[in-house]
């Protein structure tokens, strides 16, 4: 199912499925964005850069107010002028928070 950054579902290509948990599957994915992560902070620290962060939960809870810091930062505040009416939904769940903490708990074993 493809979704909207509202969360409002866009299409469906099959019928709705059951969840699989693949703890195997999010590792492979997990360990080469953390060597970018790595390799990014690396970078940063070696350009004497502090980097502006932004995260996941900070974006649907607060868009304009992260907007304006970056805009700010930049230089660029008279953009703020601009309509930025958001349509963003946090697409993490009970399910998302469930299967991270049991994945999670099974690196830390």
């Amino acid at each position: 199912m493809a979704q909207a950054p509202d969360g409002t579902e866009l299409e469906r290509l099959s019928e709705p499925q059951d969840l699989l948990y693949d703890g195997a599957a999010i590792a492979t994915q997990l360990h080469p964005s953390e060597r970018m992560e790595a390799a990014w902070k690396n970078w940063f620290r070696d350009e004497q850069i502090d980097p502006l962060r932004m995260t996941y939960d900070a974006l649907p809870a607060g868009p304009y107010a992260l907007l304006a810091r970056f805009l700010t930062a930049l230089g660029l505040h008279d953009m703020l002028k601009i309509d930025t009416t958001p349509s963003l939904a946090k697409l993490a769940d009970a399910t998302s928070h469930t299967r991270a903490k049991q994945f999670l708990s099974e690196i830390h074993d």
